[in-house]
């Protein structure tokens, strides 16, 4: 068994202060900006590797050696996917055009909505860059993060995704980053995909799915961050020193993703607050 996926924290550093994020939280330790080198030493070291999520608690574009990581991961011909907020795609049209799919985490209809969620009056410079974006790249995607605070807006979500030329929107719930007073208060326990019964679209919408117990993230993904620390869940647990580093990983028989795997069958512990548990 060898990971045939990575999922990259390239940086800690970030242009917005989303109120939902894990990063707001006193508690959240930074850790470095990846470099090209720790790249080429992932893919040496797991040369199953066919593809790389380019993610992270911060903005990939941020990161100064970005274009040289996306350029050797193409150079090995790996699929390649950019999640990022939106806000310096004009900048990186190259980065962007090489990768494979762009998704740019928006989380709002409207200018009102998005400075309250980001604090940032950034809208509309999103909306151009995701217009521009979607004019020389044919997988651009939306993503909007789902609570309570905006459960009645999952429509407005819909209709603007149709204006704006991307191929996919995915609504997804908040997700358990260590604040849990503030998820319980927060998680939709209700469907979301009651939007497929009560809406027409004309745009494809991904839910969360309905079985995370069929979670394969253990069993064929790796999350990374710049210290080198791993993690064994795509979605939940970010990368930490505990977890053990990517260099000396035995990635099969590895103590702690056995007991990630576990958790994953057995459905217990933090997977039971994953958004495709709790609702689906």
């Amino acid at each position: 068994m060898q990971p045939r996926e990575l999922v990259l924290y390239l940086t800690s550093k970030c242009n917005l202060k989303c109120n939902f994020c894990a990063r707001q939280r006193s508690d959240f330790i930074k850790h470095p900006d990846m470099t090209l080198k720790q790249v080429k030493e992932m893919i040496t070291k797991f040369p199953t590797v066919q593809g790389v999520c380019l993610a992270g608690f911060g903005e990939p574009l941020l990161l100064p050696e970005l274009p040289e990581i996306v350029s050797y991961l193409k150079s090995r011909n790996i699929y390649i996917g950019l999640i990022t907020n939106g806000l310096l795609l004009d900048h990186f049209p190259d980065v962007a055009d090489m990768c494979d799919y762009v998704s740019v985490s928006l989380n709002s209809a409207a200018g009102e909505e998005y400075s309250e969620t980001t604090g940032a009056n950034k809208f509309e410079k999103v909306i151009e860059n995701i217009k521009l974006t979607t004019k020389f790249h044919s997988s651009v995607y939306l993503s909007f993060v789902m609570g309570q605070f905006n459960k009645d807006k999952y429509v407005d979500y819909i209709r603007l995704s149709e204006t704006l030329g991307v191929k996919m929107v995915h609504l997804h719930n908040l997700l358990p980053h260590g604040d849990m007073e503030y998820f319980n208060a927060n998680i939709l326990r209700e469907p979301l995909e009651r939007i497929h019964s009560t809406v027409e679209y004309s745009l494809p919408t991904v839910v969360p799915e309905t079985h995370p117990s069929n979670c394969q993230s253990p069993f064929m993904s790796l999350g990374i961050d710049g210290d080198g620390n791993i993690s064994g869940c795509r979605r939940v647990d970010m990368p930490q020193k505990e977890n053990g580093k990517f260099m000396s990983l035995n990635y099969s028989s590895d103590t702690y993703l056995n007991k990630i795997r576990n958790r994953v069958q057995t459905n217990t512990d933090i997977c039971k607050h994953c958004f495709g548990n709790v609702v689906g």
